[in-house]
């Protein structure tokens, strides 16, 4: 969980450095600083008037949210630029598109990470050189960058929580049924 933290934190500093869409944002206004969940320090106010808009597919109370909320306050406070953070939750999917073609100021934003590579590259930056920085490849499970590479033709986005789909069954349980080859489509399954 480290780990993700740390290269999320990355993903945020490195996309701070550079503005998305040339779009900017209202200085952020003078805010009581967020109690450090259970962390020794309290992060400090922002000191900048510079501001970084997170739109996060979790809510805030979910566990991912928590770990995005731990660590845009671990930002703020090494480096005193506030992180709006936006939860719109799973509703992120039907507004995100809209929000990025009409130009809205979204600094970084997180969906599903195939939506994200195959939807929304060509409003992304590469990803390469913050990930390699961040020895992303060490710990990342290999499947899941070198699927954005091949969706999108570089790294757009960090996967960060793999997972499966599909339909599962035991080969034993169709055979003893009757059923010889494969199901290929909804009708035959």
């Amino acid at each position: 969980m480290k780990r993700v933290l740390a290269l999320l934190l990355s993903a945020v500093m490195a996309l701070s450095l550079v503005a998305c869409g040339g779009t900017t944002s209202e200085p952020a206004s003078e805010s009581t600083p967020a109690s450090a969940s259970g962390s020794e320090s309290t992060p400090a106010a922002p000191t900048s008037d510079k501001e970084i808009v997170y739109w996060s597919m979790w809510t805030e109370s979910e566990p991912q949210g928590k770990v995005i909320k731990e660590a845009a306050e671990a930002y703020e406070a090494a480096t005193g630029v506030h992180v709006k953070i936006e939860w719109k939750g799973r509703d992120v999917t039907n507004v995100l598109k809209a929000a990025l073609d009409a130009g809205e100021a979204i600094d970084v934003f997180d969906d599903d990470f195939q939506r994200v590579s195959q939807q929304f590259a060509e409003n992304c930056l590469s990803l390469e050189d913050m990930a390699k920085a961040a020895k992303y490849e060490d710990f990342a499970v290999a499947a899941l960058p070198t699927a954005v590479r091949g969706w999108a033709g570089n790294l757009v986005c960090i996967p960060y929580q793999p997972y499966t789909s599909g339909v599962f069954y035991t080969k034993s349980s169709f055979e003893k049924a009757g059923i010889t080859a494969e199901p290929k489509t909804w009708d035959e399954f």
